[in-house]
């Protein structure tokens, strides 16, 4: 089971989104925000350091649980690994979800792959106890030359890992991934066994749940 983080008496979720430079994290984030319940409280904020690369955006959400301690979705984008692992690796270790953003371009495929790699040897390799699930969302569909679906599911998609398809831009796909990563971190931590049934979760942070 994966653990939720603690502060206090609040409970924490944090799904981070990584991906290759320019494949389209920041643009999920932003779009989170601005597609979310505009009532609910929600804030997104950057760190900057003098490098252009140290930033990361970073959405938090709070959720009032009547009878149980608040809970608060955090959401980060994962900077570049390579100048800044450190960072990198403790956003890692307190995550609860991965989401990993794919570049849809032909010529973005090796970029995807060497990205991907550190995160399917940590959490995929079966090495990893109550390692926290990881969804695939290929981004820019609206590319001339994006790879065909099917070969995408053919590479990437297993069945611990679902693969989903966006043009973050344009708002598409945005809001089912992050919907896709809140269900399966619903199941990985037990949340029912905290008092939060899934459409609970999927409602308090704003999202559409059919009855």
């Amino acid at each position: 089971m994966v653990i939720l983080g603690r502060f206090g008496t609040q409970r924490t979720l944090r799904i981070v989104y990584g991906g290759p430079a320019g494949g389209g994290k920041t643009t999920n984030v932003q779009e989170l925000h601005r597609r979310l319940n505009p009532a609910f409280p929600a804030d997104r904020s950057e760190l900057n350091g003098t490098d252009a690369a140290f930033r990361f955006d970073l959405l938090m959400l709070f959720l009032a649980r009547p009878g149980g301690p608040p809970l608060i979705v955090k959401v980060y984008t994962l900077p570049d690994p390579e100048k800044h692992p450190a960072l990198c690796e403790v956003l890692l270790a307190q995550a609860q979800g991965i989401v990993f953003v794919a570049d849809s371009g032909r010529g973005r495929q090796a970029d995807n792959l060497g990205s991907f790699d550190p995160l399917r040897k940590r959490y995929m390799a079966g090495k990893t106890p109550g390692a926290p699930p990881v969804v695939v969302q290929f981004n820019k569909r609206d590319l001339p030359d994006r790879i065909p679906e099917a070969e995408v599911f053919h590479g990437w998609r297993t069945e611990r890992t679902p693969v989903l398809f966006a043009t973050a831009r344009a708002g598409e796909g945005v809001l089912e991934t992050f919907e896709e990563i809140l269900r399966r971190v619903h199941r990985a931590c037990d949340l029912a066994r905290h008092g939060m049934a899934e459409r609970s979760l999927l409602r308090a942070v704003g999202l559409e749940v059919g009855l």
